[in-house]
């Protein structure tokens, strides 16, 4: 559990440095799980935890997308 701890105090302070704050927020409740030695709590806030951070890399992943599909959109289009 150590570890973890570890792994999601590090998570805190990456999710804080680049604006994902409710990464943050629940990263702090897991690590009150960890604390508190409450693997019910623990299994049900890391799930959120994982959730939460999917839906961030979805987001990312889509705004890369429509990037990419506007510049190509923009390098074929005829000069003139």
């Amino acid at each position: 559990m150590e570890e973890l701890r570890k792994d999601v105090r590090s998570l805190i302070a990456i999710a804080d440095q680049i604006g994902m704050s409710d990464v943050s927020v629940v990263a702090g409740h897991v690590t009150a799980c960890i604390d508190n030695e409450d693997a019910t709590a623990l299994a049900s806030t890391f799930a959120r935890l994982l959730r939460i951070g999917e839906k961030y890399l979805s987001t990312m992943w889509d705004s890369q997308d429509s990037i990419i599909w506007t510049c190509l959109q923009l390098m074929l289009q005829p000069l003139g």
